[in-house]
């Protein structure tokens, strides 16, 4: 065996080879190749026969000098920034690099679902005192306020958390030599961002990002559910589907509880109870179906350690056990902790709001 240093040679799937010199000019390679390539180690000097000389800019174009500029889908920043600025104290305990997805379609979802909260609270309070007011009326309010802000601030988590991004362009020899993979070690480059693909990763055409673990990109939290943010969308169809059934249950007791008494013990007039009442069993049903059926998927998901993506492609991989899989999802073992939308989980990180304990992974902005 040769005595020179490693050198990277990268296999494309229809045939190609490219140096490592071409993988530093021209990242992207050709745009009529898969776009998963394949980096295959080999020491010694390189075949001359197998370069190529593209001259695709590494800075401004993806895939081939035909294709226009990149423009980021996703933009991220730093709270502790504007906090120093406005002369507020900046939190040590928690992170405050927060991610955000650009997409238009994800602003109209995302704000149609807070209204939907917001409004089905407002109708489930209505409830709690739409007949003889009770201490149990308070109890069942409190219990659905705390549910409708579990479910607010784990529907943020999602949205604002990086759902376990791989850098752009970290393709790039040196990162790869830090990497010391074994020689003969095959990984895969994405070139739609010119990204090292890790095991798992996939890339979301809409965040223009591969990502970790990615199970869809959800236009609910306009974000995709990914490695690092899974337990909180899990979290936020588990708190709305709770509110969802207590909400079910107030809006008929309040319906029998009224008709029983000819509606004489009702707060409010006929119309009026008929359409918070009847307003609510049909918000609830929907949306405590759907919210039920995604929670559902996904905790399934989480114990056979397979995303939606691996599911329609059937891909077969070692799996993990179910406990070690919801260990790594909800932050360590089972505790209160499972519960809260401001603890990440082991595996990646916490996100916009959450606490530094339990593990943050920084991406660099795009």
């Amino acid at each position: 065996m040769s005595n020179s240093s490693s050198s990277i040679l990268i296999e494309s799937f229809d045939g190609h080879h490219y140096s490592e010199d071409q993988l530093t000019t021209n990242p992207e390679i050709e745009s009529n190749t898969n776009p998963y390539q394949q980096h295959h180690y080999h020491h010694g000097n390189f075949n001359p026969h197998h370069q190529h000389t593209p001259s695709c800019s590494h800075h401004n174009t993806i895939g081939s000098t035909n294709q226009p500029p990149y423009y980021p889908s996703v933009v991220t920043w730093n709270l502790n920034r504007y906090l120093r600025k406005l002369g507020l104290p900046v939190p040590h305990r928690y992170c405050t690099k927060m991610w955000f997805v650009k997409d238009c379609g994800g602003y109209v979802a995302a704000g149609f679902t807070w209204s939907l909260l917001f409004c089905g609270e407002a109708m489930v309070l209505m409830n709690c005192f739409a007949s003889t007011i009770t201490p149990l009326s308070y109890f069942y309010a409190g219990l659905s306020v705390l549910l409708a802000l579990l479910a607010f601030f784990s529907h943020c988590q999602a949205m604002f958390t990086d759902p376990g991004a791989i850098p752009r362009g970290n393709a790039t020899p040196e990162n790869i030599a830090k990497l010391e993979f074994p020689e003969g070690k095959t990984i895969l480059r994405c070139v739609k961002c010119d990204s090292i693909k890790p095991d798992r990763a996939h890339h979301c055409s809409t965040c223009k990002r591969c990502i970790k673990k990615m199970d869809h990109h959800c236009p609910w939290v306009n974000n995709c559910v990914g490695e690092c943010n899974q337990k909180f969308f899990v979290l936020f169809t588990a708190y709305i589907c709770s509110l969802c059934i207590l909400g079910l249950i107030l809006a008929i007791s309040t319906l029998v509880t009224c008709a029983t008494n000819a509606y004489e013990g009702c707060n409010y007039s006929l119309p009026i109870t008929l359409l918070i009442s009847i307003g609510l069993i049909m918000e609830s049903l929907l949306f405590g179906l759907f919210t039920a059926i995604m929670c559902g998927t996904q905790m399934a998901s989480i114990c056979s350690d397979k995303t939606g993506i691996e599911s329609l492609k059937r891909e077969k991989r070692k799996r993990k056990s179910c406990k070690r899989s919801l260990n790594d999802v909800f932050g360590g073992k089972f505790s209160i902790r499972w519960f809260s939308p401001f603890h990440g989980s082991i595996t990646g990180g916490s996100g916009g709001l959450s606490s530094s304990s339990s593990g943050i992974v920084l991406c660099d902005a795009v």
